[in-house]
């Protein structure tokens, strides 16, 4: 028996490569949660931002009824285990996820076959905080952007518009938007699609 699948109630980023819809630009930030409540609050607040799996109208249709144009940034969120016990999910359902999933990156290092440049010991500082148990550093909510580009390759202003009510989002005693993106250190986010945006935008 066949199912019709709720597509608002499925992210986007599920059944979409943004990439290929036209959102070249991405960025990724990463959230920890010092309070349960505060935590509680930030989801409810990027809910309503969260880019579902709905069809958009696209310019090669003739016939797209009312569907909505595509959003010049999408929102997408993830979070990790650690991050779904801080916000006091029951032990029973946090039992229930996979071992992998319970584990997270850090404590599975060894079996990840990173080796040499790639091993745990060169992650970028953000990922290497939890291996080095640094507290208030663990790694609980994923927010994804993906960005649509301007005609001279650059993202459009709408990108920079959500990267500071992220930031200021996440900005308090509960919440922590974690830095440490980048070899130096230095990120607040990770960039990424740079490269197939060079390629795009070469003359």
């Amino acid at each position: 028996m066949s199912k019709t699948l709720d597509l608002r109630d499925i992210q986007g980023n599920i059944v979409r490569a943004y990439g290929r819809y036209g959102f070249p630009h991405a960025r990724y930030f990463l959230f920890h949660i010092h309070e349960a409540v505060a935590g509680r609050s930030f989801l409810a607040a990027l809910h309503p931002r969260v880019t579902t799996s709905e069809r958009w109208r696209h310019a090669w249709e003739d016939d797209h009824g009312n569907l909505p144009a595509p959003p010049p940034v999408t929102l997408n969120i993830a979070l990790t285990w650690q991050g779904l016990r801080v916000l006091d999910l029951p032990t029973e359902t946090l039992s229930q996820f996979p071992r992998e999933f319970i584990d997270g990156m850090a404590p599975r290092k060894h079996i990840l076959t990173d080796t040499g440049p790639s091993g745990h010991r060169h992650w970028d500082p953000v990922w290497r905080a939890p291996i080095e148990k640094e507290p208030g550093r663990d790694i609980h909510v994923l927010v994804t952007l993906n960005a649509r580009m301007l005609p001279d390759g650059t993202p459009v202003p709408e990108l920079e518009e959500m990267t500071d009510w992220l930031r200021n989002l996440g900005a308090g005693d509960d919440m922590t938007l974690l830095t440490g993106h980048n070899k130096d250190g230095s990120g607040d986010y990770q960039q990424g699609a740079q490269g197939w945006c060079r390629v795009a935008t070469a003359p």
